[in-house]
């Protein structure tokens, strides 16, 4: 979905070593909602989510003079989105947090199975 009030992008941009800042601008409206979408379907965490968007945007203001136009535009920023999800996901760190909040998690208390059995006791 394109921004709203946004001037639409060519297809292919120019190729220099960074976009001009209403053309990042532009770039950011017009695909901000598209990889947040396809980013959330690998992480399932907002959090996880707006970070690995930042870390996107900020990686193709970087590499922007390596956009060779092969494909289009969208197609590089997408390949660029999955690579950055697909390497956090292999991270260190997500791994730990995992582990770290499923052994919290079963540390803190009761599962909520034994939780349903326990109300259903108390109410008999």
């Amino acid at each position: 979905m394109k921004g709203k009030g946004v001037p639409a992008l060519e297809e292919q941009p120019e190729r220099r070593e960074h976009p001009e800042s209403v053309e990042f601008e532009t770039i950011v409206a017009n695909y901000i909602n598209d990889v947040r979408k396809l980013i959330f379907s690998y992480v399932k965490n907002h959090q996880t989510m707006e970070d690995l968007t930042q870390e996107v945007f900020l990686s193709v203001y970087n590499n922007f003079q390596s956009f060779r136009g092969e494909s289009s535009f969208k197609t590089w920023l997408f390949k660029i989105a999955v690579n950055r999800t697909k390497d956090y996901l292999k991270s260190w760190h997500c791994r730990y947090t995992t582990l770290t909040n499923y052994f919290q998690d079963k540390e803190l208390g009761k599962t909520t199975e034994n939780q349903l059995v326990d109300s259903l006791r108390i109410r008999s």
